[in-house]
């Protein structure tokens, strides 16, 4: 998967990556995105066959553990929480890479604008990660029904933490191929801390998927 994402960016098929902080469009520096549609069978199987994979086990997994999905804060709280139901078929996807050069993601949650995305898998492509090149992926968990983990603080600073877990309310998780990340695109809030991987076999990689709710069609597998 590393070596034919690798390819599509030799290609020059990506694009730089940006942000939104209201109606500013902010680039992300030394950082480039290409999203899958799905017929990229020549150049990309394994990336299209993993999105295949998970679409046909997962979506029907989440569905049949009829998980409560969180309350908005601008829903009523006397209203009762809404099932996950995710689609078969629909979903989003993006293959980052980043070259360092303190290149980061700020704090942000993936959905915080209503779309359909509901549960967000990142995973990574870097056979070895060495730890000087920063780029951790930091988590913060939140307390109630989706919340932190027992031991964690429910606060959202503090020093950094082990990848296992935190005393300080994050959660820290090292870039190393084959980690898979899951978690509800709506409710928790995480950034990348700075990468400093200049050299290019050191690049940071990953492939992220979205699971919509079903009718949402972002892409099709």
């Amino acid at each position: 998967m590393r070596q034919e994402a690798s390819g599509l960016f030799q290609a020059g098929v990506f694009y730089p990556s940006f942000a939104y902080r209201g109606d500013e469009r902010l680039e992300k520096k030394n950082v480039w995105n290409f999203e899958l549609d799905g017929h990229e069978w020549d150049y990309a199987p394994s990336l299209l066959m993993y999105t295949r994979e998970i679409l046909l086990h997962l979506p029907p997994l989440l569905n049949s553990l009829s998980l409560p999905l969180p309350v908005p804060p601008s829903r009523s709280p006397s209203r009762p929480p809404s099932l996950l139901r995710l689609s078969p078929r629909g979903y989003a996807n993006k293959i980052a890479v980043s070259t360092g050069g303190g290149s980061h993601f700020l704090r942000h949650t993936d959905n915080n604008n209503g779309d359909s995305r509901k549960v967000t898998l990142v995973y990574y492509l870097n056979p070895e990660w060495p730890s000087g090149n920063g780029g951790q992926l930091r988590l913060y968990p939140r307390s109630g029904a989706y919340g932190q983990e027992e031991g964690l603080k429910n606060t959202s600073g503090g020093e950094g933490t082990e990848a296992d877990g935190g005393e300080e309310g994050h959660v820290d998780v090292w870039p190393e191929g084959d980690t898979l990340v899951m978690f509800l695109s709506e409710e928790l809030e995480h950034e990348v801390l700075p990468n400093w991987s200049e050299e290019e076999k050191d690049h940071r990689w990953t492939y992220t998927l979205w699971l919509v709710e079903e009718g949402g069609c972002e892409g099709e597998s």
